[in-house]
């Protein structure tokens, strides 16, 4: 790192997309799309030497680290020797940086990310009114953006598409996070009640955005 961005390791898009094209020949009754999760987007500069997002069906921004010196680390490790609420603050004033980065990004996933790991046996149980003014001034820059919020079922949090929609929200998207195959759809229609009750609607396809 010499510039303060993190330059991402050439994916290699050609193997990836022949590699779809294979899935949608196999199972042609579903509809596959392309894209990527592109972590910490406001700190990747340019990609296009990386991958042509333009060539890709959805990208999605996502924030894992925040910087400690000259490196970052994840909140996670930070838990370990910062305050909590500390280290919360720092994430969702990141999150407002990352909303208004320039680089391609359609949705915004898992607001909630620093949330997951809570260090509940030392913090308590976490309170999310406590960070509700940080958690809406996130909200209303990805708004003002443009972009959608992803909505996860793995670990739904009810305030999310209520505040999102309070701030100008206009679309989420819906993600299981699953990391294994028995997990994708876990909790799907929670998700989706979830959403309707803040007022989303789904589009036409069933991979449009839902909107409000």
């Amino acid at each position: 790192m010499h510039d303060g961005r993190l330059r991402p390791p050439p994916l290699e898009i050609d193997g990836y997309l022949a590699a779809v094209d294979r899935c949608r020949a196999a199972y042609p009754q579903l509809r596959v799309l392309t894209g990527v999760e592109l972590g910490q987007p406001h700190l990747v500069g340019d990609v296009a030497g990386t991958v042509d997002l333009r060539t890709l069906d959805r990208v999605v921004g996502s924030l894992h680290t925040l910087p400690v010196g000259e490196e970052r680390a994840e909140p996670r490790g930070l838990y370990e020797d910062h305050d909590p609420a500390d280290v919360v603050h720092a994430y969702l004033e990141e999150m407002v940086v990352m909303a208004g980065s320039g680089t391609r990004f359609d949705v915004v996933a898992h607001l909630d990310y620093a949330v997951r790991s809570w260090p509940t046996a030392r913090a308590g149980a976490f309170d999310v009114t406590r960070f509700e003014d940080g958690f809406r001034q996130a909200m209303r820059a990805i708004a003002r953006s443009g972009r959608a919020l992803e909505m996860s079922a793995a670990l739904l949090q009810p305030w999310m598409p209520r505040w999102w929609a309070e701030e100008g929200g206009r679309a989420v998207s819906f993600a299981s996070d699953a990391h294994v195959p028995d997990a994708l759809g876990v909790r799907s229609g929670e998700a989706v009640a979830m959403v309707e009750a803040a007022g989303f609607r789904p589009g036409a396809r069933p991979e449009d955005l839902w909107r409000r």
